[in-house]
């Protein structure tokens, strides 16, 4: 008896792990993009060119997850002065806070392509809830044969929440945040 529980205990996990696949975010096609109001004129743009990170899938959508890592020193608004100053402590301050975090803790299909995935961010080491809705943008094979599925979200978050008050009376409280990805399946 004790024989057959170990191995249905042990089939049961090996069905757990076939049933999820994990995917690299591919750094060469992964955008983080962002805009903030600047003096109430019109918004001013920038991107963080090097990120990584990782989702799973999962046959039940409920165990999916999803997580990103951003180096805030990357930071890029094609103008090296204000990177500068966005890198120092008015702002990100990478030296001190050298990552911007997103882990998922749920995943919620709307529809076949669309999810609500809630989670944590931690931006300028504070850590707050976030949730956004993920979609899937498209699904094939590369040139050398990998899996690859695209994702893209769009959403606000405030600046304020996150201990970043520089500049209250010119420069917006939040933050419009813009993030498109293609993943590659690991192979196992």
């Amino acid at each position: 008896m004790i024989r057959f529980l170990s191995a249905a205990m042990l089939m049961t996990f090996m069905i757990g792990s076939a049933n999820a696949d994990t995917y690299s975010l591919d750094p060469t096609h992964t955008y983080v993009l962002f805009s903030v109001q600047h003096k109430g004129l019109a918004p001013n743009w920038g991107r963080f060119n090097r990120t990584k990170g990782a989702i799973e899938l999962n046959t039940d959508v409920s165990k999916n997850s999803i997580s990103i890592e951003i180096d805030a020193a990357s930071v890029d608004t094609g103008h090296p002065k204000r990177d500068a100053h966005l890198r120092n402590a008015d702002f990100f301050d990478a030296g001190q806070f050298p990552k911007i975090l997103f882990k998922s803790t749920a995943w919620k299909a709307i529809d076949a392509n669309t999810f609500e995935v809630s989670g944590e961010i931690t931006f300028h080491g504070v850590t707050k809830p976030l949730t956004v809705t993920l979609k899937k943008t498209g699904e094939g094979t590369d040139r050398k044969g990998r899996h690859k599925i695209g994702y893209t979200t769009e959403f606000q978050l405030d600046r304020f929440a996150h201990g970043v008050t520089y500049g209250a009376k010119g420069i917006g409280q939040m933050v419009r945040v813009m993030v498109s990805t293609e993943t590659t399946k690991k192979s196992p």
